[in-house]
């Protein structure tokens, strides 16, 4: 990941109508290697959600989150995805059966460079950057990430499914 690169990309929105089931389905095949690697199952619960959105922007906030997910879980563990519509929003939750992240860090793990105080550095590679690109690009959507409680690490992200500022052109 380049930050740079990212923050230059960060107010641009290339945003159409966007099929978000494929997106997911996407995502996970593109992980596919190391999935199988550490026999992880993936449980995918997907509607059929459209949305106006930046195809590419959405693809590398689900491939982050997947990502860490399969960093953090546990050999045979479970991943589970799942797409659905809240009202006007498009919701994705990304859940997996890892050590989960600590209340008082939830804030902290979507700032550029923070890793987690509970992982041991040479333990997972990571840059420190995959959550705080998440979150900007999630904002950027003018959406919402949170950290939920579970045994594992749980996040939910909301965006309107339509185009913002009054348009008439509307996601399904």
């Amino acid at each position: 990941l380049n930050y740079s690169a990212v923050h230059a990309q960060a107010s641009y929105l290339d945003a159409k109508i966007v099929q978000l089931r494929d997106v997911v389905r996407r995502t996970v095949n593109d992980r596919k290697l190391p999935i199988v690697a550490k026999g992880i199952r993936i449980e995918l619960n997907c509607e059929h959600v459209t949305a106006y959105c930046d195809e590419e922007k959405i693809r590398i906030v689900l491939d982050n989150l997947l990502s860490n997910a399969v960093k953090y879980s546990p050999e045979k563990g479970l991943i589970s995805i799942k797409l659905y519509k809240d009202r006007a929003d498009a919701v994705f939750e990304v859940s997996d059966e890892g050590p989960g992240i600590p209340p008082m860090e939830r804030e902290k793990i979507f700032e550029a460079f923070y890793r987690g105080t509970d992982i041991p550095v040479s333990a997972i590679k990571g840059s420190g950057l995959g959550l705080s690109i998440v979150k900007e690009y999630v904002l950027l959507h003018k959406g919402k990430i949170e950290v939920l409680d579970g045994p594992g690490a749980h996040f939910r992200i909301r965006f309107p499914r339509k185009k913002s500022e009054g348009t008439e052109e509307a996601a399904a």
